[in-house]
């Protein structure tokens, strides 16, 4: 932008800033707030509702991931029963077959300790034991008091179902990659935000232009109308021209009420989309057109279907996928379940005595369960795991290939329009040039009005291309970054 427009920019943005707050009817603050595109998006990151809900669901899985590993950590309990007490009359069968009641008269306590650990390789369950109770028979008429102890201080046992899937592991296994995709979506979710933000910049910019522009048409136009009258009462200028240019200012007066309206929902949308009131005058600076930015169409598609944001669904959906396919295997409700406690125990009516003798204990049992018939919709279960596989390496592939066709249409045209803004900028200054000798023309009698509105309209239109251009660049390379997850500016992967 040459110095003159930035200069008549500056003008038409302080002139008309409070033009747009008396036409548009409301009672605004006057607070004016300039902003670039950097602090558009940093406003829009600090303030976007779905980033923070993204950034909880990734603390969400960071937790859940947690949780899931304290079950693998060796855990010990204590447990006890203080006490159980027991006076009734109970049904208890006789020797000879008959029933009598009972007068019963108990209470037992008993505490102990409990190690378990979960072994994640083979979803076994080792536990060691130690317990100390006393049963106490209190005084009846059927039984004199007596007290009796158990102890049973170790006892080591070892629990191991076979033919079965591994739950535990799949869970943990599960919870870690749905963290780590948790992770890239937040960063995916920031990018979303980024490109939501752009459109709005890029909308409100434009309207913010259009209504510049048809404000410096009016200045022009009140500028020319007065310069006309002067040469009318002299005789150098005729009826009809001042009427045309008469209502020019009309139409333009109407033109800069539709714009006004335009920039006010814009200006609006934005306010509420970066936190900022809606009392608050945004006047948006021209970005830079990113002309130092060079991006390889190789590169891009590299990156484009190996950013961490994709690996991390492929990784989730295909460990998912090798889940049900190891599950199919196992689970074909055989139940087979080996149980082996080693340790030793001891009772007797004295605490003092409890240890002699201690007597060795040990449990083995071994169950089993299985199918006889209907063997064959197991074997369907395996292939329809294997089919959901297959689907799913079909679907990546093809998403391989919709990834780097997306990456060479966008860098395609970002390349594209880096080349036409030099055109754009060119037909700018151009325009503004014809425009300003067709004007004087105008007023010298050498030009007439069809030509400095046509030249007028030209002028604008290529105001509005270039910008129109200079943010489409802008657009293109955070899509292009999105898609990559990848800051070809910093040359860093997004994270």
């Amino acid at each position: 932008m040459s110095p003159i427009q930035q200069l008549k920019k500056s003008l038409f943005i302080a002139c008309y800033a409070g033009l747009f707050i008396l036409v548009s009817g409301h009672t605004y603050a006057q607070d004016t707030l300039r902003l670039n595109l950097e602090e558009i998006l940093n406003l829009s990151i600090a303030h976007a509702i779905d980033l923070k809900i993204a950034q909880s669901e990734s603390t969400e899985q960071e937790w859940a991931f947690e949780r899931a590993r304290t079950r693998f950590i060796p855990q010990l309990f204590l447990d006890g029963t203080l006490p159980n007490l027991n006076r009734s009359i109970e049904s208890r069968p006789l020797p000879d077959g008959r029933d009598a009641f009972v007068n019963r008269s108990t209470m037992y306590n008993g505490i102990g300790l409990d190690f378990r650990y979960n072994v994640e390789k083979t979803g076994g369950v080792l536990s060691l034991n130690s317990r100390l109770e006393r049963l106490d028979i209190f005084k009846t008429n059927e039984f004199a008091h007596s007290t009796n102890y158990f102890v049973n201080p170790i006892s080591i046992e070892y629990t191991q179902p076979f033919f079965t899937f591994n739950e535990l592991k799949w869970e943990k296994q599960r919870l870690s990659l749905l963290y780590t995709q948790f992770q890239e979506r937040y960063a995916r979710t920031r990018e979303d935000i980024i490109i939501q933000a752009i459109n709005l910049f890029k909308t409100s910019h434009l309207a913010q232009e259009r209504y510049n522009l048809t404000a410096g048409r009016i200045q022009e136009g009140d500028s020319t109308l007065v310069i006309k009258n002067r040469l009318f009462d002299i005789g150098k200028s005729t009826k009809v021209e001042i009427l045309r240019l008469s209502l020019d200012q009309k139409n333009a007066n109407n033109d800069l009420l539709e714009q006004d309206l335009s920039w006010r929902q814009a200006q609006m949308e934005l306010a509420d989309f970066v936190g900022v009131s809606r009392n608050t005058f945004i006047v948006l600076e021209d970005p830079a057109p990113l002309q130092e930015i060079e991006i390889e169409l190789s590169v891009a598609m590299e990156w484009a279907t190996k950013n961490k944001y994709i690996v991390s669904q492929y990784a989730y959906q295909n460990a998912t996928n090798e889940a049900e396919l190891e599950r199919s295997k196992k689970d074909r409700d055989i139940q087979f379940n080996l149980k082996a406690s080693l340790g030793l125990n001891g009772s007797n009516e004295q605490l003092g005595n409890i240890f002699n003798p201690l007597l060795d204990r040990e449990i083995f049992s071994a169950s089993i369960r299985m199918p006889i018939t209907g063997l064959n919709r197991y074997d369907l279960n395996h292939k329809i795991a294997q089919e959901k596989i297959n689907q799913e390496d079909l679907r990546q592939e093809k998403q391989q290939n919709d990834l780097e066709r997306e990456a060479i249409n966008l860098v395609s045209r970002f390349n594209l329009l880096k080349q036409s803004i030099e055109a754009r900028e060119e037909a700018r200054r151009t325009a503004d040039e014809v425009f300003a000798i067709t004007r004087r023309q105008f007023l010298s009698g050498n030009a007439t009005h069809s030509d400095m509105v046509l030249a007028r309209e030209n002028r604008e239109q290529a105001e509005i291309n270039y910008f129109t251009t200079l943010l489409d660049i802008i657009d293109q390379y955070y899509q292009i970054r999105r898609l990559c997850m990848y800051d070809f500016k910093e040359n860093i992967e997004l994270r």
